[in-house]
């Protein structure tokens, strides 16, 4: 597709990322774990352990011929599916199946009128790879020594162990067999082979961490394949996939934004993990995007999405995970050794905190998430209605002790006395602690927490609880407009000591965006507005800051959509239907995904960590209902009716006290 300048399909069900380039039909990837870092490496101020790319190469032929060229390539209904056709008529699908609860991979063939179908598998069980530089992750495979061991179990399955950890099995389905391949069938560099009796071939590939499961998930894929083709499973992971989904919302007219709203969706279920020690766990990006790691900041906009969508469920789900997970914690001396229950950054894919040292002398800190969980949280509960799940135990005691006693408490142990606003940190743009501040972000998200947590106290008739985080949430927010306005122009800085890269800043929307100020349109407000206009890029998006370097200078989807939400609240709808028809016109010309940044020249093109689940799809989703709630409510006062057949989304009755000014 023209201007399409990013051309990687992922497929992920929780436990398995398997990649697909777009251009050639080749499947390109297939890691042991979603997530990126495993865990802690020896060095605990180091990176951790690299997650591993085990697929070397997978070739396919019909008629002993490759398929030949790729017509055309994208997902099956906006879900995970992939689907590639070639110009001779012969049709990939590849899909990581929910249905099926394993790092695993079924990958079909069909060519129709072909006599012969098959493929040649070249996995390695290599060893951990080192990431250069540290921001890419690396998928290259190292090779480990001595030589894997196959063991044919069955015509249909197949066993490889070594030389690296873990153990890779080859299930053929329908009528395609299995078979060792090797020096003696031919082709060395193609262990294993499948052959399909006729023009379909179908098989499974599936990653163990122990052999010793290995009986477990035989039996596991056996149940779930029960004789069918690939073509039948695939069908039947759809038909699954309906069963789930949300409709699109009837306000949602445009066809490319529904496209782009459903594709969302499913980046969000792809995002969160589903194996034991991390179950529930938000990625910020799909593979192959580098940000695979579980961020607390992402994955709340994650779950607000979820939650506001109606996918309960995994919106809890989340929650649960973050709030109860014990294993943060490591960093008190950072914060002035309070207890917290919420990661200062993100965690590893075995549920441990992790503090992003980036091979700096310090980790970052970042007390924003805390906030963010429980605006989550309260999202959560005001769309399912479910204000009992706050009593549920985790970890021994009800989410509501868990919350208020080392989420909000830790919230209100770091608001400082001289001015109620946080302290120093290292917020959204992850500075460092030897570059800590008193960042604007982490101040808005301090009050938005506190004040959804007075919502949720008052749910549970705790009303001391209710009075005061409100009233610390109402203090935060009368103090943001002197604390950080710039004493020159009167506008309000990212944070309040001056640098470059946050004296103009784009996550100064997010004071708008979330519904912290205290008058969106007073003097102050209006001064914001204009010194975020001159990051405003010839597209019409904004650069993250006017300082910083190429990447903070690189348009960012994150600024646009927030951009977007303030713009709709304002009542201004064309400036947020600009926005949000940017960003979705450059998704469908990519498969529905939102990447992290955009290059400013040439305009447009995606770059950064690609596919963005919280940051990209969870805030599309926002977005796109903040407008609606904004346009609904343009259209009531004068007194005319949207027609679209479905009722817009209710504003959330949370901002009610945090706009006392307007009232």
């Amino acid at each position: 597709m023209e201007g399409r300048s990013y051309f990687t399909l992922t497929t992920g069900n929780g436990r398995n990322f398997t990649l697909v380039d777009a251009r050639t039909g080749r499947v390109t990837a297939f890691l042991d774990h979603p997530y990126r870092y495993l865990g802690p490496g020896p060095d605990p101020t180091g990176f951790g352990i690299e997650r591993r790319n085990l697929l070397a190469d997978l070739a396919f032929s019909v008629d002993g011929a490759a398929p030949g060229p790729v017509r055309d390539a994208g997902y099956v209904e906006e879900t995970h599916v992939v689907r590639v056709r070639f110009a001779a008529a012969a049709r990939l699908t590849v899909v990581s199946p929910f249905g099926l609860a394993l790092n695993a991979v079924l990958i079909g063939l069909q060519a129709p009128g072909a006599a012969s179908t098959g493929a040649d598998l070249s996995f390695r069980l290599g060893l951990r790879p080192v990431a250069e530089p540290f921001w890419k992750s690396p998928f290259e495979i190292v090779a480990g020594p001595g030589d894997p061991v196959y063991t044919e179990i069955r015509p249909d399955l197949l066993i490889e162990q070594g030389p690296g950890e873990g153990a890779l099995l080859y299930r053929a389905v329908g009528r395609t067999t299995a078979r060792r391949d090797g020096p003696a069938g031919g082709r060395a560099t193609a262990p294993v082979a499948m052959a399909g009796a006729g023009p379909a071939l179908g098989f499974v590939v599936a990653y163990l961490d122990a052999a010793s499961d290995r009986a477990a998930a035989i039996a596991a894929i056996d149940a779930w394949v029960a004789e069918r083709d690939a073509e039948a499973l695939v069908e039947a992971e759809l038909e699954a996939w309906r069963a789930w989904r949300r409709p699109a919302p009837g306000w949602l007219t445009q066809p490319d934004a529904v496209s782009v709203w459903r594709q969302s969706e499913a980046v969000l279920r792809m995002g969160q993990v589903r194996e034991t020690a991390a179950d529930g766990m938000m990625l910020a990006s799909l593979a192959p995007g580098e940000w695979s790691i579980g961020w607390v900041r992402d994955g709340c906009y994650a779950i607000a999405a979820l939650a506001t969508m109606g996918h309960h469920d995994e919106a809890r789900r989340a929650l649960q995970f973050l709030i109860g997970n014990r294993r943060a914690g490591r960093y008190r001396d950072w914060v002035g050794g309070i207890p917290y229950r919420i990661s200062v950054v993100r965690y590893y894919g075995d549920g441990q905190e992790e503090a992003d040292y980036a091979g700096h002398a310090t980790p970052n800190i970042e007390t924003d998430g805390w906030g963010l969980v429980l605006w989550a949280t309260r999202i959560l509960i005001e769309t399912s209605g479910d204000a009992a799940w706050l009593a549920t135990p985790l970890d021994g005691r009800p989410v509501y002790d868990i919350l208020r006693e080392e989420v909000a408490e830790a919230i209100a142990a770091r608001i400082e006395t001289e001015a109620p606003v946080m302290r120093p940190d290292c917020s959204i743009w992850e500075v460092h602690q030897e570059n800590a501040r008193h960042f604007l972000y982490t101040s808005v998200t301090a009050a938005r927490g506190l004040a959804d947590f007075a919502w949720l106290a008052g749910r549970c008739g705790r009303s001391e609880d209710a009075a005061r985080d409100a009233a610390l949430a109402e203090a935060i927010a009368t103090a943001i407009p002197e604390t950080f306005r710039d004493p020159a122009t009167g506008h309000l800085r990212g944070a309040r000591e001056s640098s470059p890269e946050t004296d103009i800043d784009g996550a100064a929307f997010e004071l708008y965006a979330l519904g912290v100020a205290t008058d969106p349109e007073a003097p102050v407000a209006q001064r914001t507005y204009a010194a975020l206009e001159t990051l405003r890029v010839a597209s019409g998006g904004y650069r993250r800051s006017a300082g910083g370097g190429s990447y903070a200078s690189a348009e960012w989807g994150f600024v646009n959509l927030r951009a977007a939400s303030v713009a709709a609240r304002r009542g201004r709808l064309d400036r947020a239907r600009q926005l949000l028809d940017l960003t979705t016109a450059r998704a469908i010309r990519h498969f529905g995904l939102i990447p992290e940044t955009y290059d400013v020249a040439p305009a447009g093109r995606y770059s950064g960590s690609i596919p963005m689940v919280g940051y990209g799809a969870g805030l599309y989703i926002l977005a796109q209902t903040d407008l609606a709630i904004a346009a609904a409510a343009a259209e009531a006062g004068a007194g005319s009716s949207s027609g679209s057949g479905s009722a817009a989304p209710s504003e959330p009755e949370q901002d009610a006290f945090i706009r006392r000014e307007r009232e």
